[in-house]
């Protein structure tokens, strides 16, 4: 059986940069972190691929998650400076000082919005012109015990290690 989770979310972009405003309603948070990884309880796993035309080698290796993939997690019940955590890989902007993390818990569950600079992400030009691999993972955990479901965008749970499985974002005018 499936936990009783729902996550809607919304992107929107300006100059400056990517907003993305994630909802979760589940009305058993996984509490105390306990020494759990990220991953393990519940909370965010998101990931932006800004080179997702680079496909160099054969399959296997272009499924890898390369230099220019960002990964952030946001975990609601962890102290609130652990809460907001950054993988820049070889961004070297893409870090706690420059993205905005606002992370509300409620008794319904909690919402994250995220602002992240076009700079963190090494974009600029025209956005129209460009696109971002991305997924979303929603992590849910009960009590004190390792997530035992996961709510994706776009994957089946490879996302961790497979960027060929993240959808990608196209920005309109």
């Amino acid at each position: 059986m499936q936990p009783a989770i729902a996550s809607t979310f919304l992107a929107g972009y300006d100059a400056k940069g990517l907003t993305l405003r994630i909802v979760v309603e589940d009305r058993t948070p996984s509490g105390d972190p306990n020494g759990r990884k990220s991953w393990e309880q519940d909370g965010l796993e998101l990931f932006f691929d800004t080179r997702p035309d680079l496909l160099e080698g054969t399959l296997a290796e272009a499924q890898h998650l390369h230099g220019k993939v960002g990964r952030i997690f946001v975990s609601p019940y962890e102290t609130p400076d652990r809460r907001f955590t950054v993988e820049p890989r070889d961004l070297s902007q893409f870090s706690q000082d420059a993205i905005r993390c606002q992370v509300s818990p409620s008794a319904a569950g909690y919402t994250v919005e995220l602002v992240v600079p076009w700079e963190a992400l090494e974009l600029s030009g025209p956005m129209e012109k460009r696109c971002l691999g991305f997924e979303l993972a929603v992590n849910d955990a009960v009590g004190g015990e390792a997530a035992a479901f996961q709510q994706t965008w776009n994957s089946w749970g490879s996302h961790y290690r497979d960027r060929l499985s993240f959808g990608i974002m196209r920005f309109a005018k």
